[in-house]
Formats: C-alpha cells, structure tokens, sequence
C-alpha cells in the first residue's frame, strides 16, 4: 500500500477502532443485563434494516463520491435522500395501517413499527453522509461519527436495561444513529446547507438517471449479496429459533471485530483510490494485490486464535451461559478470515464498470450459504448447519475474487492496447 492510502486508511481506522473497542468493552455488561433472546431480536432488527436501507436508496449513495462537480455530487446526494424519507414514510404508514386493519401484524410490538422506519431514516442518512465525506476525504469527521455513534448506543443501551422504555438493545441502536445524523448535520456547516437546499429539481432528476445503473444492476446484486448474510439471520430464527439466533449474533459480534477495527476503513479508502486511479487510466493490480496481502497478515494470528481457543475466550468475557456462542465463534472464523480479505476490494468491479457479472456472483453466495445451513438442519443440527455453510461460503468468495482478478487483467489489457 502507498504511503498516502495508508494514511487515510490509519485516519479512517482510528476513529473505527475506538468506536468498536468501545462496543467490544460494553459487550460482556450487555451480555449480563440482556438475555440471548434479547441479542437474537436485535440481530434480526438490523439484519432487516440493512435490506431495507439497500432497498430504500437504490444503492444510489455508492455513486455520491463519482461525479466530477460538487453541485452534481449534492443534486444525487439531495436525490438519495428524498427516496430514502419518501419510502421510510410509505413505510410507517403501510406499517401503521396493517396494524389497525389487518390480523397480518396484530401481534407486533407498536413501538417497533414505529421504530423501525425511524431507524431506516437514520441509518440512510448515515450512509449518504459516510459516502459525501468519503468524496471529501474528511476521514476524521467520518471517524468521530462512528465514535458518536457507538459510545451513544452503547451507554444508552445500558441505561435503558434500568428504564420502562423496552426493547432497550433496540431503543439504544436507534438513539445511537440519532446522535450520528446530528453530527453530520452540524459537520455540514450552514453554508453547505443552504447550497444543498437550492439544488434544483431538475437537476436531482438528471442526476439519478444518469447513475440509473445503481438500481437496475447494482441494486440487485448489493441485496443479493446482503442476503447471502442476512438471511442467515431470518433461517437461523425460523429453524432453530431465537437462542440460537442470539448465540450466533454474539459469535459474529466479536468475529467481525477484525472487520470492523480495519476492513470497512479500508474498503471504504480502497473504493476512493481504485476510482480516482481508473478516472486517471492508471493500473489497480497493485493496489488490489497489496490491500489482500495487508489483510491477511492483519487477521492471520486473531483468526488462529479465535479458531483454536473460541469456546474458552467467549465464555470467560461473556459468561458460561455464552459458551455455545464460543463454539460458533470458532467454526465461522475461517469464514472471517477470508471474508475480511475479500470484502473491502468487493466494489472494484462496480469502479471497473463491471456490475453486470455481480448479481450473478451474489447469488451464488446466498445459495452457498442456505444450502449449507439447510443441509445441516436436515442432517445434524444447528453447529453442523454452521459449519457447511462456512465452508460453502468460502468456496463462493473464491470464485468471487477469481472473477475480479479476471476483470482486473481484462482493464489492464485495456489500457495497454490504448
């Protein structure tokens, strides 16, 4: 890696470290306020709000950081954030409606239909922000909003176990991306507000159909993607149940600790650099090889140690009830480990202009990744699901990362006969 990405990446990961360390720090007290009921309902709160923020911003954000004007940049930006409020509204009423006139949702919390689109609102408004300030390449405002946004959660998750205001873990999640939102409000600054709000609507139009590719090739493709995770979440809730589901979730808490101190501030650095170099013609086989090799020497030895000592580890800082989130934790973190790797140089392709090769590619890591866990069901329980769908899952980045180096080499083809 250069010295310059490097930088940005320590910027960006410094502020994502703390946020997370603080997470991890919380953790073994919210495992002794909270049951594994609790962690399960939480897991299945944010998988569903990680579709439906996809869903919500036609994965138009991810092209907030490409246009060359800083007004064209705002008008796609303004454009996000009208079909973001527009759908979460649609949302709440839809919600509010079935509630009151149907049997379909008769049995659902009130105050979760309420939370939930509040919560998509606040969570796109986080995403268009992280991207706008990633094209800025102000990493230490992204930074301390991940620290506002985890010190928050985490302190009012705690708080709310003692209060009437339940379900707390959800409460605190929703109050954490609030704080977050109005960091960035004020990050923005008065100046750029007004400009902002002036931006035609004519020229939010133009804008969102000239980047119409998001949502008819890369929208499917993210929720594909996002499914071969999330959908984890919905089976392990319908075949094993929300115990299971809790265990799970705290054995992914702490497995994507690696991602979350590093991987994400790379990819989300790697993304900006892999753009501006392909805008400049210039070759990205180097960055691509070198951010690989980084990651892996980065997650090798936590990988280890995760794998041979999970059970003892996750026990001792969570508790003995924990244990069988211990055992979770070493079957997936194989699975970790080539997942951190691959992960944050995943949207190449998109930089490349190769987005119609990633549906496809994402498809085949949701049934990779189902079949594994419906294997195990129907054969030994739960942990053997776990661990075929590891190994299943693996199989399917490898191809994944075989295309892209294919891609990879058709570009540098490009510009050499250029």
């Amino acid at each position: 890696m250069d010295k310059i990405f490097l930088k940005n990446v320590l910027k960006l990961s410094s502020g994502t470290s703390l946020a997370h360390i603080i997470t991890i720090v919380i953790s073994p007290v919210l495992t002794r306020l909270y049951s594994a009921d609790d962690f399960g309902e939480l897991q299945l709160f944010q998988s569903l709000l990680i579709v439906a923020s996809l869903l919500t911003t036609g994965c138009y954000h991810y092209m907030i950081i490409q246009p060359e004007l800083k007004d064209d940049a705002l008008a796609l930006m303004k454009g996000v954030w009208f079909i973001s409020i527009s759908s979460s509204l649609l949302l709440l009423v839809t919600g509010l409606m079935l509630k009151v006139f149907t049997p379909w949702l008769n049995s659902a919390s009130l105050t979760l239909i309420i939370l939930f689109p509040l919560t998509l609102v606040l969570n796109n408004l986080i995403l268009i922000c992280d991207y706008w300030f990633l094209r800025l390449k102000c990493y230490k405002t992204l930074s301390f909003s991940k620290i506002t946004r985890s010190s928050s959660t985490a302190s009012t998750q705690i708080g709310l176990f003692y209060s009437s205001l339940q379900p707390g873990l959800i409460v605190g999640l929703v109050l954490g991306r609030l704080f977050a939102v109005l960091y960035y409000l004020k990050s923005f600054g008065k100046n750029l507000i007004k400009t902002f709000g002036n931006i035609k609507t004519q020229k939010v139009f133009n804008q969102l159909k000239k980047y119409k590719a998001q949502p008819i090739q890369v929208l499917p493709s993210s929720i594909l993607s996002s499914g071969s995770t999330e959908l984890i979440v919905f089976l392990i809730a319908a075949l094993f149940g929300d115990i299971s589901l809790g265990f799970y979730a705290l054995a992914y808490r702490v497995l994507s600790v690696p991602s979350a101190f590093l991987g994400t501030s790379v990819g989300e650095v790697f993304y900006q650099k892999a753009n501006e170099l392909i805008k400049k013609k210039m070759a990205v086989n180097t960055l691509l090889y070198k951010t690989w090799l980084g990651l892996a020497s980065v997650s090798l030895i936590p990988s280890i140690l995760l794998f041979l000592y999970g059970e003892k580890i996750l026990s001792i800082i969570f508790g003995a009830e924990w244990i069988t989130a211990g055992t979770v934790a070493e079957l997936l973190a194989p699975l970790i480990f080539v997942n951190f790797i691959s992960a944050p140089t995943g949207k190449l392709l998109m930089a490349l202009g190769e987005q119609k090769v990633m549906p496809l590619l994402s498809l085949c890591m949701i049934i990779s990744r189902v079949s594994g866990l419906m294997i195990g069901y129907f054969s030994s329980g739960f942990l053997m699901g776990i661990l075929l769908m590891v190994v299943f899952h693996i199989a399917s980045l490898f191809l994944y990362n075989i295309v892209l180096v294919f891609k990879v080499r058709k570009y540098q083809m490009q510009l050499t006969d250029t």
